[in-house]
């Protein structure tokens, strides 16, 4: 695939990540057929399409595990699951660890007690950072105040 090519499907993938996306979609994207598409994509990736769209749900679940105190049932939803089962056969799947244990394990290594952490480098890249800014979702920093009790701006959904 062409560098543009990448650069769009990128783009498309991360702003999308909330709602299904379809092949025939991102072949349209790429101006390929769906066939020719699938090809290009797995030799430019190094993943089929659907595994490179799982992994990206996956990386989305882990930032917005690691930076939001959501149930796991809105993280679901907001990375384009079903629900909460769904994220966790596909979340166990990749990572070998339920979400549930995943995240609990990283905020007790963090020292945090449960309250919401900024992932390291190492457990999540940049694009993933970008990601949550697209989503209208702020990281807030470990020692930060708590916001105030009002509820959280949802106008991205």
């Amino acid at each position: 695939m062409a560098p543009w090519q990448v650069k769009r499907l990128k783009l498309h993938i991360e702003n999308s990540i909330s709602r299904p996306i379809a092949l025939h979609e991102l072949a349209a994207l790429s101006r390929l057929s769906t066939s020719r598409f699938s090809a290009a994509f797995k030799i430019s990736f190094g993943l089929p399409p659907h595994a490179y769209l799982i992994e990206r749900r996956v990386a989305f679940a882990k930032t917005r595990m690691l930076t939001s105190d959501a149930p796991l049932c809105e993280i679901a939803l907001d990375c384009g699951l079903a629900d909460q089962a769904h994220l966790s056969r596909v979340f166990r799947r990749v990572t070998g660890t339920p979400p549930s244990v995943w995240r609990r394990s990283r905020r007790e290594a963090s020292g945090d007690g449960g309250g919401r952490i900024i992932p390291n480098s190492v457990e999540a890249g940049s694009s993933e950072y970008l990601s949550l800014a697209q989503h209208g979702i702020k990281p807030k920093s470990a020692g930060m105040p708590e916001e105030s009790g009002a509820p959280p701006d949802r106008s991205w959904r």
